[in-house]
């Protein structure tokens, strides 16, 4: 709404996005130091928020308003904020199911910029994914499995898929207007 009533007035869009991202720098900023910090389990890795999956929800929307702001924003210093905020997000997402969905954005988006920018940004990816990822502080990428996968080492269906199946029987039977906010503890138990 802030927006919309503003639509003609850059300048308050700009000051809206800046202070919009500077929050999220705080944010991020705040699970970089969990996560360089070796009392911090891996799913404490929050930032601002309740567990790893929700802080994962939160950092699949603003990645990729960073990585649109640096595409397309003229300032120099500006894209340098955002990409560092962009790697400093992707170091500290443990969150297996909030990873692919941050990604496709990036896609589509270096694909409006142009073909040249989408060769180049999935050399870069991939580059990162290739070279840095497995030298980062936690062993990321057992994580991210481990958060998503089905069944434990034991061959045992892990916690996850029974909360998952649970929360899918609870919103098949109350698609409209769900169980309550912030009613989603106190019910899954019963499902």
């Amino acid at each position: 709404m802030l927006l919309a009533s503003n639509i003609s007035n850059l300048r308050f869009i700009k000051t809206v996005v800046f202070v919009f991202i500077g929050v999220a720098s705080a944010i991020v900023a705040l699970g970089l130091v969990q996560y360089l910090s070796p009392s911090t389990e891996a799913f404490h890795v929050r930032g601002a928020f309740g567990n790893r999956n929700v802080f994962g929800g939160y950092l699949s929307l603003i990645l990729p308003l960073c990585f649109g702001l640096m595409l397309f924003d003229s300032s120099r210093l500006r894209r340098v904020w955002y990409g560092l905020v962009l790697a400093a997000g992707f170091a500290v997402m443990l969150s297996g199911g909030r990873l692919s969905p941050s990604c496709c954005p990036w896609g589509v988006l270096t694909m409006i910029k142009g073909p040249r920018t989408f060769v180049l940004i999935a050399v870069v990816f991939l580059g990162v994914l290739a070279l840095a990822a497995p030298r980062l502080h936690r062993d990321n990428g057992t994580i991210l499995y481990e958060s998503i996968r089905l069944y434990d080492d034991n061959n045992e269906v892990s916690r996850r898929y029974t909360e998952w199946e649970a929360a899918g029987t609870m919103m098949r039977e109350n698609p409209w207007i769900g169980v309550g906010t912030g009613r989603y503890q106190e019910y899954i138990g019963t499902y």
